[in-house]
């Protein structure tokens, strides 16, 4: 995403129809095809940008669903703007679940920035 290729992010993503995308950048979306829309839409926002590194807060994982909540640090650029820089903390949750044999991703929800204190 942060070098304004979603497809690796899409990849996650499950194709069922009640998938959830909620980023800072615009409204929640429901549905694989507006999410991947989506995700293109905020990638193309991006160059140059770095891996992020993801500080992990919680996991819980059964059978079939997980979940991961985490703090994204990030070294990004937008298009068209100043050099890179590096993002404050994106509160950062996401739920997955077994779909055959693969691991989806089925809701993603970040937020603004976070303080990176401990509760």
């Amino acid at each position: 995403m942060v070098n304004g290729d979603a497809a690796p992010t899409t990849a996650l993503w499950s194709r069922r129809d009640d998938v959830v995308l909620a980023n800072p950048l615009g409204r929640p979306i429901l549905g694989f095809a507006p999410v991947a829309e989506e995700s293109a839409r905020v990638a193309a926002m991006f160059v140059g940008g770095e891996v992020p590194e993801f500080e992990e807060v919680a996991r819980w994982s059964s059978d079939d669903l997980g979940y991961v909540v985490a703090i994204e640090h990030a070294q990004v650029q937008r298009a068209g703007r100043g050099p890179r820089s590096r993002s404050r903390g994106v509160r950062y949750r996401t739920r997955s679940r077994l779909s055959g044999n693969a691991v989806v991703c089925s809701h993603n929800f970040e937020d603004q920035p976070a303080s990176t204190s401990a509760p």
